[in-house]
């Protein structure tokens, strides 16, 4: 995958991230929480606590994602894809506004 630029993490790790938050994408694909399908490319370590996961789309290159080893990184993924997709103008102004309420039905229970 990824060429490894962490210091805490081995390229497994990595790698291994990779594919979580792949799992992440395709669980929102087919849930419909996301309008377009993403495909993860590689996870990068910026620093501590901080990565980006580039995407195979042009339509979102990357996203930044704070996350602490002692908190799940699909959450930290599936947090930040969502609240990225909410700030989305365009022709996706209505799914937007159901992603809106989504979020806060997943904040008011989660």
């Amino acid at each position: 995958m990824g060429r490894c630029r962490s210091h805490q993490r081995s390229c497994i790790g990595i790698d291994k991230l990779v594919l979580e938050a792949q799992t992440v994408l395709d669980d929102l694909w087919a849930s419909k929480l996301i309008p377009f399908q993403l495909t993860a490319q590689k996870v990068e370590s910026i620093g501590s606590g901080e990565y980006i996961v580039r995407f195979r789309d042009s339509r979102l290159r990357s996203l930044d994602i704070s996350w602490k080893d002692n908190e799940s990184f699909k959450d930290a993924v599936q947090i930040a894809v969502l609240a990225r997709m909410a700030r989305l103008s365009g022709a996706l102004r209505n799914w937007r506004k159901n992603l809106c309420f989504t979020m806060a039905v997943l904040e008011a229970f989660g």
